[in-house]
């Protein structure tokens, strides 16, 4: 199943020759943002490391690594994901997770996805004024814009489709739920760490992308217009990062809420059944220690249930975002709130 996802991003250095492709990965991004910083400082000068200029290139080579480190998450779900449904299964086309994977996360929506967002980031550059450069250095910067915005058009459509595979996983109707299971929320903690994940990358990036907006120096700054574009421009990455958080959860939440309400109900049912035989003075003595037994393991049973969370987050997945929200919101101070506030 974890064959049926590889974008064309990943598809360069997986072919290239090496003991892994992390490697390749991590080297192509950092010489990607490397390139962008050569031809500005060639077309800009060394104005680049005074104007946070250099930053963008910085955005460049950490979307493309965030984005590598989403498709590695996403496809390390599924098989989780298939162990939790039956082998045999046929299930319907419009609720098999992968055949989402399919008809959303496919190389076309990619590309057109950020052919899409790298154009609106260059409007948006445009919007917010850039100031003055040669007409080689407005390219170079204005292509930077698109790049940046083409990396995050691409990660935008993954969180849309992973919103809908974890919906069409979740509606399956022969999913496999047990509140037994060691993670104590019905077997699917392996979804809630994911989706931290997702939601952490995804809030990296808005961080550095807040820290740009307010430390370049744009020439539209003092238009009331201009700021609401650069607030919203700031708050979209933190709204997809809460978007990726909770709105799976949310879904994983109920589908846990009614099996567990379903289970408990079960059991309330089988415990009243047994306390009557244990409390029917006709019934022999062996049935009723019998009843005891039995109403002693499904009291432990009910127990279990009741003690099952329904939200997909441990303790430690919990800890690991407020951990990373709480310091990159300490970076957005250290880097000038004075400046945030004064758009």
């Amino acid at each position: 199943m974890s064959h049926s996802f590889h974008p064309f991003y990943e598809q360069i250095p997986d072919a290239l020759p090496g003991p892994s492709s992390l490697l390749w990965k991590v080297c192509i991004s950092i010489f990607l943002g490397a390139v962008f910083l050569a031809a500005q400082f060639r077309f800009i000068g060394d104005q680049i490391f005074h104007d946070w200029t250099w930053l963008l290139d910085v955005l460049i080579a950490s979307a493309l690594l965030m984005l590598y480190y989403a498709s590695h998450t996403l496809r390390d779900l599924f098989p989780h994901m298939d162990s939790r449904l039956p082998k045999s299964r046929e299930q319907p086309a419009e609720q098999n997770y992968l055949t989402r994977v399919r008809m959303i996360l496919r190389d076309r929506n990619f590309v057109i996805a950020g052919l899409f967002f790298g154009a609106l980031n260059c409007v948006m550059g445009f919007v917010f004024g850039v100031p003055g450069n040669s007409v080689m250095g407005r390219i170079a910067l204005f292509t930077g814009f698109f790049v940046v915005g083409f990396i995050c058009g691409m990660a935008a459509l993954g969180i849309f489709g992973v919103l809908h595979v974890i919906k069409a996983f979740m509606k399956a109707s022969d999913l496999e739920k047990d509140y037994s299971a060691p993670d104590r929320c019905g077997g699917m903690l392996f979804l809630g760490e994911a989706l931290v994940k997702f939601s952490s990358a995804t809030l990296v990036m808005g961080v550095l992308i807040a820290i740009f907006i307010v430390n370049f120096p744009w020439t539209g700054r003092a238009n009331v217009i201009v700021k609401a574009f650069m607030w919203f421009w700031i708050a979209f990455p933190f709204f997809l990062s809460l978007l990726v958080l909770l709105a799976p959860a949310a879904e994983i939440n109920r589908v846990l809420s009614d099996y567990k309400v379903d289970e408990e109900d079960k059991m309330d049912s089988r415990l009243a059944i047994l306390r009557i035989k244990i409390d029917d003075p006709n019934m022999p003595a062996t049935d009723r220690e019998a009843a005891r037994k039995d109403y002693e393991y499904y009291a432990k049973v009910r127990s279990e249930i009741y003690e099952m969370r329904t939200w997909p987050f441990g303790i430690s997945s919990s800890v690991q975002y407020a951990t990373l929200f709480v310091t990159n919101a300490g970076a957005m101070v250290w880097k000038g709130v004075g400046k945030l506030i004064g758009l």
